[in-house]
């Protein structure tokens, strides 16, 4: 029998699932349905899909690669068994999810572009070195006024690795 809604946050976000490493794993713990293979799919943190196909914002908001998570099967078919579905959020939380979101893409993209520049730096396989030097530069600016920036809305377990990475990078510089 389904207990209700997924559990969500105080934010009304839903909070991700713990992995679970092996299929074994939920079969001693005797919840595994009978799997024949164990293999993974894509969880949606946020369904039934037809409530959040009402409008462009919340549609947005449950296809964000955040709100997706790849997980044994076997757990994901618990979740949907045990659970009728996520409630929405309210616009103005899944509008600032979206809006943290893009910060941390942004993000990433510069944490990826120092981390280019510097291996390019390092293997002497830049051209021009001012031009590379500034850009690193401009990046590593972009890093340090995102970090500087809260991260309120997003599970830690989604921002943290990200923001972790980012540190790193602002301490070598």
């Amino acid at each position: 029998m389904k207990r209700g809604h997924y559990p969500r946050n105080f934010k009304g976000l839903v909070m991700p699932p713990s992995p679970v490493e092996s299929c074994e794993e939920l079969i001693m713990q005797g919840t595994a349905p009978n799997h024949r293979r164990c293999f993974v799919s894509r969880h949606h943190l946020y369904w039934p899909r037809t409530l959040y196909e009402k409008d462009e914002l919340s549609h947005e908001f449950r296809e964000h690669p955040f709100n997706r998570v790849w997980m044994l099967d076997c757990q994901h078919g618990l979740i949907h068994k045990e659970y009728i579905g996520t409630r929405i959020p309210d616009a103005q939380t899944m509008a600032e999810f979206l809006k943290e979101a893009d910060l941390l893409r942004t993000l990433g993209v510069s944490i990826r572009a120092v981390e280019g520049i510097n291996n390019a730096l390092e293997q002497s396989k830049v051209r021009r070195l001012n031009h590379s030097l500034d850009n690193r530069a401009h990046h590593l600016e972009v890093i340090r006024g995102i970090t500087r920036t809260p991260i309120e809305i997003i599970h830690p377990q989604i921002a943290m690795p990200i923001l972790r990475t980012a540190l790193i990078h602002l301490n070598a510089a």
